[in-house]
């Protein structure tokens, strides 16, 4: 039992190793690669068919409360003077957490041959969480929230589809 578990072992070890010099023999490949190659001009560039382009994803979390020591008192404040007055629109513990994935950042080409950029819009947003606890209307931004307008608590998915097209004129 000891003589299988020892080379159980050793496999395992034989395993890591190879594991981790084996990207070390294809970077010194791929540098012997690189510096074989040479800059395209413009004109052959524009020939050449690429992959995808850039994928963007992100997870934002806004005062998360699972974290230790969450925040417990943040603002958002937006000030209006009006006849020498100025009031503030208060929203207390802004919160959440959205993950976006399946934007899409690329260089396609238009009938006439001309190129333009394309941002795509989300596939697919998640909302956890995402909100307020309070929003006022108060002459003093940092004074306790007296008054109450309501709170927001979204959770959900979003769906979408379509781009951005940029291009020069």
């Amino acid at each position: 039992m000891k003589r299988a578990l020892f080379s159980f072992h050793a496999l395992l070890l034989a395993a890591a190793l190879s594991a981790l010099l084996l990207p070390c023999a294809r970077a010194d490949s791929a540098l012997e690669e690189l510096q074989g190659l040479q800059p395209l001009p413009d004109s052959e560039l524009e020939g050449i068919a690429g992959g995808d382009g850039i994928g963007i994803a992100a997870h934002i979390a806004l005062n998360d409360p699972t974290l230790n020591n969450p925040v417990t008192d943040s603002r958002i404040a937006i000030g209006h003077t009006v006849n020498g007055a100025t009031n503030y629109i208060v929203i207390k513990n802004l919160r959440g957490n959205v993950d976006i994935s399946g934007m899409l950042l690329q260089v396609q080409k238009k009938p006439d041959g001309s190129s333009y950029l394309e941002l795509t819009l989300p596939e697919h947003i998640r909302l956890g969480n995402v909100g307020f606890e309070s929003l006022s209307v108060q002459s003093d931004p940092a004074a306790p929230v007296t008054g109450n307008l309501g709170r927001v608590s979204i959770d959900g998915t979003i769906n979408l589809q379509g781009q951005l097209r940029v291009w020069a004129h």
